[in-house]
């Protein structure tokens, strides 16, 4: 086949894509030089003479190997978070704030600590436990009248490719008012939640790009790299249940009502079914035993939680299956009853990601295309 047959082998829409990225793919710049053209027809037909980039030859930077050195990306930067009248502020390393900020006087009043920086908790953990990391902020905070002691925070840690579309009011900076320099993508963190998980204690949770580790890791199982998820509950909730699955222990659907007294509010679980227990193995299990593809190919790990709560309907036990896929963070995505009384919860977890089964293996290289007149030869 011709270069000219195999262009048009590639149909229009082929054509078309390489049309419409032109723009980007002459910004590329060098690396293009020793690669044969190949001539392309856009969707109009006008010719087109596109080389492929050459491989990449700069060598790649060393990755860390433990939470500590991957935070350590987040050295200087701050992260704010707007939650109605109240702004919070983290600083990594620095100090968590809290404040209402006045814009007509461009002042923060209030301005309340909730804690300066004190101690990791994790830093040593391989790059896989980031998610059970903890930075713990309680020095110098604001007191706290019903307790009688400072404020106090805890920051936990997420990978995310970029900024969470739901916290559109999260903001990223460098802390330092020295450099002009600006904020580069992998300098970037959000600060994606703050919960007041007890009186005056603060619960925060911060994601960065910086975070991410693509590559898979080698020699690494399923069972070990899940070892991350130890001690991790994740809950969704829709209407008037809530879901919970909590890594190899217990999964069950709650509903929660809050008690109102003396100013104070105390939530209380008022409906509650087990959906099943975790069937431990004495055995890790192997990543053939633990490791599936779906009908769209797509590799997950799946877990079994039995011998529930009673099921009236069907005289036995409730029970759920555990689907977790690769994903950005930890997320519990969706609650699905394929049967009575049998549950299907799928999470998404950056455990997995580290796994050769999951990671995605690019096999793409970027191509230049130049215009060419009805006369010019490609030289083929």
């Amino acid at each position: 086949m011709g270069l000219k047959g195999l262009a048009l082998s590639l149909g229009v829409a082929a054509a078309k894509r390489f049309f419409h990225g032109l723009e980007v793919l002459e910004a590329n710049g060098g690396g293009w030089s020793g690669s044969p053209p190949i001539e392309m027809l856009d969707a109009s037909g006008k010719r087109f003479a596109c080389r492929v980039a050459e491989k990449n030859t700069t060598p790649t930077k060393r990755e860390a190997s433990t939470v500590g050195e991957l935070l350590s990306s987040l050295e200087g930067v701050c992260a704010r978070l707007n939650q109605g009248w109240w702004t919070y502020e983290w600083c990594h390393r620095r100090h968590v704030r809290q404040f209402h900020q006045d814009h007509a006087a461009s002042a923060r009043e209030p301005d309340w600590s909730l804690g300066d920086f004190a101690r990791s908790e994790g830093a040593d953990f391989p790059v896989g436990g980031l998610n059970s990391a903890v930075d713990v902020f309680d020095k110098g905070g604001q007191r706290c009248d019903e307790t009688d002691r400072g404020r106090e925070s805890r920051v936990s840690f997420e990978c995310c490719d970029a900024a969470p579309r739901a916290r559109r009011s999260s903001s990223s900076s460098k802390s330092s008012k020295t450099t002009k320099k600006k904020t580069k993508k992998g300098d970037a963190a959000y600060l994606t939640t703050v919960d007041e998980t007890e009186l005056c204690e603060y619960s925060l949770t911060v994601c960065a790009p910086s975070l991410c580790t693509g590559q898979p890791t080698r020699n690494a199982t399923a069972a070990g790299l899940l070892g991350a998820l130890q001690g991790v509950c994740l809950q969704r909730h829709e209407g008037w249940w809530s879901f919970e699955f909590c890594y190899r222990k217990t999964t069950r659907q709650f509903h929660v009502e809050i008690d109102e007294k003396d100013g104070r509010k105390t939530p209380r679980v008022v409906a509650e079914f087990s959906l099943g227990t975790f069937r431990d193995q004495r055995r890790e299990a192997t990543d053939d035993q633990l490791i599936v593809k779906g009908d769209d190919d797509r590799p997950r790990v799946e877990l079994e939680y039995g011998n529930g709560t009673d099921c009236d309907l069907r005289g036995a036990k409730r029970a759920t299956t555990i689907k977790l896929f690769c994903g950005d963070a930890n997320v519990f995505s969706s609650v699905v009853e394929d049967r009575t009384c049998h549950y299907v919860f799928t999470i998404f977890t950056p455990a997995l990601c580290k796994h050769a089964a999951f990671s995605v293996k690019p096999n793409a290289r970027s191509l230049r295309c130049d215009a060419l007149d009805d006369n010019d030869d490609i030289g083929v």
